[in-house]
């Protein structure tokens, strides 16, 4: 049992953390002037604010893409034993993040309204970057033109309706 709480803990700061700056409360990831947004339809997807109601749809869609997340994040989360309890505390935690505006994390629905991945955007520790975005999808769609069709998607809308001018994309190495 601790050794699943110290994988999950290491799988949240992983995804959540990883890629953070460690800076002071002073220095905000976005400024207070900016309004957040809370989703984007594009015509084949929808990125929507992360949620626990959508935690069933997410653990599932999770587990489909554990090793494409472990491969580019070169990690052991989420494990085999992942529960669907601790998806849920990871997207509470995702979701007060997102709220208190540290980072920003996105579910990904198909047109169909299928959960197919999450998109993460965070702090940085990299100087020559203000943001890091992360993007995984079901396996089934790895390796396919919908994925990259997402990822420029993705890209569009954060050059275009958010405060970054250097986002570094390189944890999605494929």
């Amino acid at each position: 049992m601790v050794r699943k709480i110290l994988l999950s803990c290491l799988g949240l700061f992983l995804l959540g953390l990883l890629s953070f700056k460690f800076i002071s409360k002073d220095v905000k990831f976005v400024p207070d002037s900016f309004v957040v947004p809370l989703g984007k339809a594009t015509s084949n997807f929808s990125f929507v604010k992360v949620s626990p109601q959508f935690t069933k749809l997410d653990f599932e869609a999770l587990m489909s893409a554990k090793e494409f997340i472990r491969e580019q994040l070169n990690s052991e989360w989420p494990s085999d034993e992942f529960t669907l309890k601790e998806n849920t505390e990871s997207l509470v935690g995702d979701l007060t993040a997102f709220n208190e505006r540290e980072n920003f994390t996105f579910h990904i629905f198909d047109a169909e309204k299928k959960l197919i991945g999450c998109f993460y955007i965070s702090q940085t520790y990299d100087e020559d970057s203000d943001a890091a975005v992360f993007i995984w999808v079901i396996k089934e769609f790895l390796s396919t033109p919908q994925f990259e069709e997402i990822k420029d998607d993705i890209h569009g809308w954060i050059s275009t309706s958010w405060p970054f001018n250097n986002v570094d994309y390189s944890l999605n190495k494929s």
